[in-house]
């Protein structure tokens, strides 16, 4: 049976990200979440307002965007997940016109929980490849 804590990450991951609904944050995320993530620097102290605007950027461009997570790991208050992200580009990302292009992203976030609600999220996942992907930039050679 999952924990709490568990429960509000299937929350961040379904109702959330999976189905964009932004009704569910005030019940998964505690007032004083913190988004640390270097790809969206104004999520570490903006809060929830901070991560529904994050939703809604990424969603505005992959209306369809899914996640899965791959492995879970449970230690005391964190819950580290390594996820997939599966969309297709249908709207702006970061200045590039939409593309139809299917796009695939591997992250890893550790979150830290408090009486069943996520406090902060820690993340790293591979916007290089989306970018990529969507056709804005390559790798040289």
């Amino acid at each position: 049976m999952p924990s709490d804590n568990e429960t509000a990450v299937e929350g961040f991951w379904g109702p959330f990200w999976s189905k964009g609904d932004l009704s569910v944050a005030e019940e998964i995320f505690d007032p004083a979440f913190r988004d640390i993530d270097p790809q969206w620097p104004q999520g570490a102290d903006g809060g929830i307002p901070a991560m529904k605007e994050k939703n809604t950027f990424y969603r505005g461009a992959f209306p369809d965007f899914t996640f899965t997570v791959l492995r879970q790991l449970v230690v005391d208050n964190d819950v580290v997940c390594h996820w997939e992200g599966n969309g297709t580009h249908q709207g702006d990302f970061a200045g590039n016109a939409p593309t139809g292009r299917p796009v695939r992203v591997e992250g890893i976030s550790i979150f830290t929980c408090r009486n069943g609600k996520i406090v902060e999220q820690a993340i790293c996942y591979d916007v290089l490849g989306m970018l990529q992907q969507v056709g804005a930039t390559t790798i040289p050679g």
